[in-house]
């Protein structure tokens, strides 16, 4: 499996704020054999633009690749949630 090497999470949008949104969405995301999201499809949906602030910080993320049994770096496809709180 991959694991995460730079993913910060995306901040609150003001509608989101203003409506007290919270909750979790979920993406598929295609990730390189130099660890790099190369697509990130959306399965759950939060709603109020929050998952397009998700979006546009996971397809920034950066990974240490998922690696095969012989250890060498391979392509992957991981389900990401990301969760929002206003705590």
């Amino acid at each position: 499996m991959p694991t995460c090497q730079h993913c910060p999470y995306p901040t609150y949008n003001d509608q989101a704020r203003a409506a007290h949104a919270q909750g979790h969405c979920v993406f598929d995301v295609l990730i390189s054999d130099d660890g790099k999201v190369v697509a990130a499809h959306l399965v759950k949906s939060l709603g109020y633009g929050l998952d397009e602030q998700a979006f546009n910080v996971i397809k920034k993320w950066r990974f240490n690749p998922a690696t095969d049994t012989a250890g060498k770096p391979i392509a992957s496809i991981v389900a990401i949630e990301v969760s929002f709180s206003l705590h």
